[in-house]
């Protein structure tokens, strides 16, 4: 017998017609899910935004934590929590940069906290936690960033709340990858195991002209679920995965299965991994979509066993 070894993402054998069906069928769940729970949502820039470092010469926070007046990119990457019409900004890193530079800035948020860093290329990997500012500081130093754009200064003549500033700077992109995510566990009995999941969806957001002007459209758009689950068997556990990844004309179908920590031979363990292919593959090739879209409806169902952790 050849050695036994654990599945690990195992492309299923199921038909185009299949999968069509899938994407069909589990591709609008997942929009229904995130739309129900919430979500976290990454941004981050394609390009950058182009400075104009003539006109304006910064004050004394920016030159303080910069060393330096000039630059001639800037890039905006943004973290928001996203439930229902509300948004909250989480993290944020405003990269700034000059072509043919040896070196880059960056001011950051984390929650209610700002840093400035600053990253020579001969230090890249040396770990740089950055320098932590005040409030004050942060929005002063973000009014400089802004007068430096197209936006120039912000003609109110009160404190403008960091994240508004960021919003604004961050909206000036006119491509962006945009990356959704959110993270579920199902409430059970410690003798049913831990099962958690996963589903998200990514793509390309373009500012693009029509007719009707301006308007944000996607592209690449890909989304995911995914399933871990980690179930007690005698003296040991069961890990097994269930990956489903979907694009515009393919779809991934994928099985993980590793046995832990048992004293199973590898005659039991080889059955065990025949039987959980033969589940999903050979029995019924709907068996994993079923199952995939009964976890999704129960994402969605507010009063289900599953809570959303991230």
């Amino acid at each position: 017998m050849s050695e036994v070894r654990p599945i690990r993402d195992r492309e299923l054998l199921v038909g185009n017609d299949v999968r069509a069906a899938l994407r069909r069928q589990l591709d609008p769940l997942i929009d229904d899910a995130l739309e129900s729970r919430g979500y976290t949502e990454e941004r981050s820039p394609i390009g950058r935004i182009h400075l104009d470092s003539t006109a304006v010469f910064p004050g004394h926070a920016f030159l303080t934590q910069f060393q330096r007046a000039r630059f001639e990119g800037l890039a905006v990457g943004v973290t928001h929590d996203v439930s229902g019409r509300e948004q909250q900004l989480v993290a944020s890193r405003l990269q700034l940069s000059n072509i043919g530079g040896f070196s880059t800035s960056s001011f950051v948020t984390l929650g209610d906290r700002f840093f400035t860093q600053t990253v020579r290329s001969s230090d890249i990997d040396k770990k740089n936690t950055g320098t932590r500012i005040s409030q004050k500081s942060a929005e002063e130093i973000l009014q400089d960033i802004r007068a430096h754009t197209a936006l120039g200064y912000s003609s109110s003549d009160k404190p403008v709340p960091p994240s508004s500033t960021i919003d604004e700077l961050e909206a000036l992109h006119s491509s962006r990858n945009v990356d959704i995510r959110a993270h579920y566990q199902m409430l059970t009995t410690p003798d049913h195991g831990d099962i958690q999941m996963n589903i998200g969806e990514s793509f390309e957001l373009r500012d693009v002209k029509t007719n009707r002007g301006i308007q944000q459209q996607r592209f690449n758009t890909k989304k995911l679920f995914e399933l871990i689950s980690r179930q007690p068997l005698d003296n040991g556990t069961a890990a097994v995965g269930v990956t489903y990844r979907s694009s515009k004309n393919n779809s991934e179908v994928k099985l993980t299965a590793v046995i832990e920590g048992t004293d199973y031979s590898d005659i039991k363990k080889q059955t065990m991994y025949d039987e959980m292919v033969d589940t999903f593959q050979k029995q019924d090739v709907n068996k994993f979509g079923r199952g995939v879209m009964q976890n999704l409806k129960a994402i969605a169902d507010s009063k289900s066993n599953i809570i959303r952790l991230g």
